[in-house]
């Protein structure tokens, strides 16, 4: 006789395991700095969602990620207008993105996401920090982030 709770399905039984992981045991991975990796994790978010749906980004890697549609103006050469790299220039200096999976892509990665900066540009008119940037003159899209199974499976039989 098994120790752990079971339950049977008709077709055999299976064993459901919660393993809670301290946040202080677990270090973040390479692809989130620890600033971020606090953040999320004072946040309460579960350390496997986090690994998977966010990830640091400094230098000019963010405009790869929040300046790409096709409606922004660019030079001739195809470069983004110094108008709007200045703009975003306080991006250069680091933050988060989030972004999860895309139903209309097949559940493939998303494009579309959420960048905090760890210094965010001043909106004038509203006399505010702009919190989080969004892919320029893109749409607003829903978040599907990605979730182990693991958690999936806690979250399905939570109330059983």
């Amino acid at each position: 006789m098994s120790p752990y709770p079971s339950s049977s399905t008709g077709t055999g039984s299976f064993i459901v395991l919660s393993i809670h992981v301290s946040p202080i045991e677990q270090g973040p991975p390479l692809h989130i700095n620890s600033l971020h990796w606090q953040e999320w994790q004072a946040s309460a978010v579960h350390p496997d969602l986090i690994s998977r749906n966010v990830r640091s980004l400094s230098g000019t890697t963010p405009y790869d990620y929040l300046c790409y549609s096709d409606q922004l103006e660019r030079r001739n050469d195809g470069r983004l207008t110094d108008s709007l790299l200045r703009r975003y220039t306080h991006v250069e200096e680091g933050g988060w993105w989030c972004a999860g999976l895309d139903p209309l892509n097949r559940w493939n990665l998303m494009l579309w996401g959420c960048f905090k900066p760890d210094r965010p540009r001043l909106d004038f008119e509203r006399h505010k920090p702009i919190k989080y940037e969004h892919p320029a003159k893109l749409a607003t899209r829903a978040f599907f982030l990605d979730v182990p199974e693991s958690i999936w499976w806690q979250v399905a039989h939570r109330y059983e």
